[in-house]
């Protein structure tokens, strides 16, 4: 029997995250291990008379980094191109088994396949921007992660669905809650000039004149509830540090400090993967 939150996020995410119409073509992503998810998105989208495709993530990144040679860390699938081109809405379903599986490949061959990727990144957000594309990104709760979070696997699903208000009665009404709390916040952050961050170790200015703040309520990077805006490029000045740590790219990087000279990074620090961390600073 399919846990009944399993099924509320998937209704969730179709109807209300992409907002699915008949005969959209959707791509669905995911590694093996979310099958309950998938599925029933699956499903879902069969009954809106939508044209799922499933694309099954299987674990080959180490396997890929470790021996793919230079032309094939820059090669980009044309079949990959067709899809950014072609599908109208793309869900993909978030769980790694191990999040720290790149730490002992070379950050030069993650940014060398990377860079060789932006074209596809550009195809995606353009089309997205024009109302051509939409996505979300949403989390399936499994052991690996639940250990990564010193939690036990039915406290940590307790803490995904709950965070997707899957738990309620009525989700998307909760999220809709949520973005008119959160619309309040974007008036009256859109009248501000410049925002100023002061924590410990942290003191940071720059300026968003003029810059939409977008409202995040359950779309795309699922679950959110934030704010958003880009700063004016060349106006952070100051200096960051989160305590958080953060995985990107299959590494960890941990304790990152940030220092900021018109909009630029000129110093970056951490107290693990501070390698990998200036690698991928220096793709901007």
């Amino acid at each position: 029997m399919v846990d009944p939150r399993i099924e509320k996020l998937a209704k969730l995410c179709v109807h209300y995250s992409v907002n699915l119409k008949p005969k959209e073509k959707v791509l669905i992503q995911g590694h093996p291990s979310a099958f309950p998810l998938i599925n029933e998105i699956y499903k879902e989208c069969l009954l809106s008379d939508a044209y799922p495709l499933t694309y099954g993530n299987l674990d080959l990144t180490y396997t890929f980094y470790k021996y793919a040679k230079e032309h094939q860390l820059k090669f980009v699938s044309p079949f990959e191109k067709f899809l950014a081109e072609n599908i109208d809405v793309t869900i993909r379903v978030y769980c790694d088994p191990n999040p720290k599986k790149l730490t002992n490949i070379t950050p030069e061959k993650v940014k060398t396949h990377a860079a060789a990727r932006k074209e596809l990144m550009e195809i995606f957000n353009k089309r997205t921007s024009e109302g051509k594309l939409r996505w979300t990104l949403l989390p399936y709760p499994i052991r690996a992660q639940a250990q990564e979070a010193s939690m036990s696997l039915t406290e940590y699903e307790d803490f995904v669905y709950a965070s997707c208000l899957v738990d309620k009665e009525d989700p998307i009404a909760e999220w809709k809650k949520i973005h008119q709390r959160q619309e309040k916040i974007c008036e009256f952050l859109n009248k501000v000039n410049e925002i100023h961050i002061t924590g410990e170790d942290t003191d940071l200015t720059f300026n968003v004149k003029g810059r939409k703040w977008i409202n995040c309520h359950g779309k795309e990077n699922f679950p959110d509830g934030e704010v958003f805006t880009g700063p004016i490029e060349n106006s952070a000045n100051g200096y960051i540090t989160y305590s958080f740590p953060s995985f990107h790219g299959g590494r960890e990087v941990r304790d990152i400090y940030l220092e900021f000279k018109r909009g630029r990074v000129v110093k970056a620090k951490a107290s693990k993967g501070e390698k990998f961390l200036k690698s991928m600073l220096s793709m901007g």
